[in-house]
């Protein structure tokens, strides 16, 4: 594994102002930052856009054109319904199970510290792919409820994992349709794929409206 583990801690008070942060680092002085153990990364340097400040990389790169993410996924899953069609495909098969198994244990250790008790709550995984966080959340005795952009995800996780319940859409377009409010919005490894400004921040509205009153992200 990596010898620098690195963790995001993400706030959306502004939205969500009832949301409750679970980081993996419990300070309140490293809350709304990313925080990295190891050696401090550079700055990033100051970018002006048509005389501006960039708000964001997408000021800068913008998506491809044409890009769909729901095309996208479900030709990448259809080939490879496995962690190499989820992961990194510059790795083996192998390898990508060891990095999710070191994400796993990241997230217990988070769920532990902060004393988030999994047994019985409603949990909202998002981009839940091929179900390795849904099968853990089930293995605690969460109810469960998966969702993913592409539709072979729903089609084919109905079938192996029928105990929880899937759905197929993306967060970050269209009216929020999310039902129900949830204990816990798991979001591992999955905002970073939504490439556009207003679509992002759609997510994060679409996620906070859904999460419950002390309920955690």
């Amino acid at each position: 594994y990596p010898d620098i583990e690195r963790t995001a801690a993400t706030t959306i008070g502004h939205t969500a102002p009832h949301v409750k942060e679970a980081s993996s680092v419990p300070e309140p002085s490293t809350i709304g930052r990313e925080v990295v153990s190891g050696p401090k990364p550079p700055e990033p340097a100051s970018v002006i856009v048509k005389g501006r400040p960039a708000k964001s990389a997408m000021d800068i790169a913008p998506p491809p054109a044409g890009y769909d993410p729901r095309e996208f996924w479900e030709n990448r899953l259809r080939k490879n319904f496995n962690l190499l069609g989820v992961g990194n495909v510059m790795f083996s098969e192998r390898y990508n199970k060891l990095l999710y198994d070191q994400r796993l244990s990241v997230l217990k250790r988070v769920l532990k510290r902060h004393k988030i008790e999994v047994k019985g709550r409603k949990v909202l995984d998002v981009g839940c792919g091929t179900g390795y966080f849904t099968e853990f959340y089930l293995d605690q005795g969460a109810n469960v409820t998966g969702i993913d952009v592409a539709p072979f995800v729903a089609e084919r996780l109905r079938r192996t994992i029928p105990k929880a319940r899937f759905i197929t859409m993306d967060i970050g377009a269209g009216k929020p349709s999310l039902t129900g409010h949830h204990d816990l919005i798991h979001v591992f490894s999955t905002v970073f794929h939504v490439v556009r400004d207003d679509q992002f921040n759609h997510a994060l509205v679409t996620l906070s409206k859904s999460l419950k009153d002390g309920g955690f992200l």
